[in-house]
């Protein structure tokens, strides 16, 4: 009895065995351009078992070729099915079934139509966006929008804006066509003009209304027209072009109608509305803003990177970098930096580096530096420095620095560096080849005589402080006197009391023995000389003093006589054959003065 039921048992285990093991079991099958159902029938056949289906799960007539040595069935199946279909075993059965994936959830796309509410009128070029998503639509002319918004956006709402009307939102519901009205703005420029009759005032507790007077208009032949009013620069206006040059019609649209901050932490751009923020980039405020080339936003909280060129319509508030350029439609409180060229419509705080230039206009308070020229339109305090121009519309307070030219209209206190300073007023001290301050400054035009030559034209301008001096001589073909003198200066004047004032002068000169002859070896003088100047009647001053002078020059070039001079140190004689000799001499003359006693 034992040995029968071992038997029994053995064979059962088989059996399981053999069940559990269809899709291992190793065949071996060769099947070329047969039908799916026919290669189905092979395989089992050689495997021993049958196959189930849905035949409306599969393409029974698809063609199969396989060839297959001692693989498993499994490994054949899968040859063949691509891994979309699943095996089950049942007793001598290998069931198959089609693996069903889930279909990507579609977008979610919605349509309808703007009106005004009160007229029923459709409304055209309205703006309509999704705030998560950014995804925007502008309404045709037929008031009509279309949007889709990629799909899983939780609870989408539109957002529905337009100029003159006040703004509105919309649920979208299963992707229903969406009718949404907006009510105009009451606007007091559109309200028609109330004409009243003119009535006593009317007094209450708190003020007495009185009507207003009417003009009274008097036709006669010397009637005074007023001026037209200057004009000034309308940074609005400005703004309005810096917009439409860079945006797109539909984002020119979204622009003007939509009024709402849109943060975002990062945005990446190619160009100007290809990117992170798609058409709404110029609405969208970015901590952290990446162009790969051009980028176009609405604001800047932290950090700018631009490959060629930044655009920003409002604020920057952190550092903005570009490669060519950065174009910013109101402040900048930060660092702006570029290769070429830095604009900020209005103020700025902080420091504004170019290549070349640099324009502010508004006010400006820090470092403003370029290569060739800087521009503050509006009053500055800190530094200007360029390698051939600044200029500091309104009140500057600081340092301006150039190679070529400084202007400033107010320079209340500070230094001007360069060949040429010029300021309507100045507190400062400007330093240069030649300085002009055109209402405060130091100017006088002199007319006088001295011991070398019997007259003397000089023209001294800058401040008071420091001026600088531009005088021509002669004396008109006299023997041993110079036929003309020319030269250059600086000096220092010091008011001491109404009318009173000295000055300490110092020149360089050159004589010329005939026109146009500048030879060194004609000679060279060095000439200190202290004035003491009166002021006599209006612009008129007088003035004299002693001059000390130093001569290079061939021996005895000028006869002067030595009773009349006196030398502090005797004549040197020189290595080129030239001498040096030196004197005390005299300045006397008469000088048109600038007011500023």
């Amino acid at each position: 009895m034992k040995p029968v039921f071992s038997v029994l048992f053995f064979l059962l285990c088989h059996e399981v065995f053999a069940q559990k093991s269809l899709l291992s079991k190793p065949i071996t099958v060769k099947i070329s351009n047969e039908r799916l159902d026919q290669a189905l029938s092979t395989i089992g056949h050689k495997g021993g078992f049958s196959f189930s289906y849905n035949p409306t799960d599969f393409d029974l007539t698809r063609r199969v070729s396989i060839t297959a040595s001692n693989a498993a069935v499994r490994e054949i199946l899968d040859d063949i099915f691509k891994g979309s279909v699943s095996y089950k075993e049942r007793a001598r059965h290998v069931i198959l079934q089609k693996i069903v994936t889930p279909e990507k959830p579609k977008d979610i796309l919605i349509n309808g139509y703007i009106f005004d509410r009160q007229t029923g009128k459709r409304l055209a070029k309205a703006s309509i966006y999704e705030k998560y998503t950014l995804v925007s639509a502008v309404t045709d002319s037929s008031g009509r929008f279309r949007m889709r918004l990629p799909a899983g956006t939780p609870t989408p709402r539109l957002e529905v804006r337009k100029g003159g009307y006040f703004g509105t939102s919309a649920v979208v519901v299963n992707g229903e066509p969406l009718e949404i009205s907006l009510v105009a703005l009451e606007m007091e420029e559109k309200r028609p003009a109330v004409v009243t009759q003119l009535k006593p005032p009317v007094k209450d507790s708190l003020k007495v209304v009185a009507p207003a007077p009417l003009p009274v208009l008097v036709a006669s032949a010397d009637t005074n027209v007023p001026p037209a009013p200057k004009r000034k620069l309308d940074l609005e206006k400005v703004e309005k072009n810096f917009v439409d040059a860079f945006a797109s019609a539909k984002q020119a649209v979204h622009i003007n109608n939509i009024q709402d901050t849109i943060y975002r932490a990062v945005q990446v751009s190619l160009l100007p509305f290809v990117g992170t923020n798609h058409v709404m980039s110029g609405n969208v405020i970015n901590s952290l803003s990446f162009n790969i080339f051009v980028g176009y936003s609405g604001g800047v909280s932290a950090l700018e990177l631009g490959g060629f060129a930044n655009l920003v319509r409002r604020d920057v508030h952190g550092a903005q970098l570009a490669g060519f350029a950065n174009l910013v439609g109101r402040n900048v409180y930060g660092l702006q930096g570029a290769g070429f060229a830095n604009a900020t419509l209005k103020n700025f705080d902080g420091i504004q580096a170019a290549g070349f230039m640099n324009v502010t206009g508004g006010h400006f308070r820090g470092l403003q530096l370029a290569g060739f020229a800087n521009a503050t339109l509006g009053n500055m305090s800190g530094l200007q420095a360029s390698g051939f121009a600044n200029v500091a519309a309104k009140k500057f307070n600081g340092l301006q620095v150039s190679g070529f030219f400084n202007y400033a209209h107010v320079h209340k206190r500070g230094l001007q560096i360069s060949l040429f300073n010029y300021a309507d007023s100045s507190g400062a001290l400007p330093i240069g080849l030649i300085s002009y301050v055109r209402r405060n400054g130091y100017r006088r035009l002199e007319i006088g005589t001295d011991e070398m030559n019997y007259g003397n034209l000089t023209f001294k301008t800058g401040v008071a402080k420091l001026y600088n001096i531009i005088t021509m001589g002669s004396s008109f073909g006299i023997t041993d006197k110079p036929l003309y003198t020319a030269g250059y200066g600086v000096g220092t004047s010091q008011k001491w009391g109404k009318g009173w004032r000295s000055n300490f002068d110092f020149t360089f000169n050159r004589i010329m023995e005939a026109a146009n002859s500048f030879d060194s070896a004609n000679g060279i003088f060095y000439r200190a000389s202290i004035g003491i100047e009166k002021r006599i009647l209006g612009r008129v001053a007088l003035y004299a003093g002693p001059a000390w002078t130093w001569l290079t020059a061939r021996p005895n070039y000028l006869k002067l006589d030595p009773s009349q001079i006196y030398s502090p140190f005797p004549t040197q004689s020189l290595r080129n054959g030239l001498e040096l000799s030196n004197w005390i001499g005299f300045q006397a003359g008469v000088r048109i003065v600038s007011l500023d006693y």
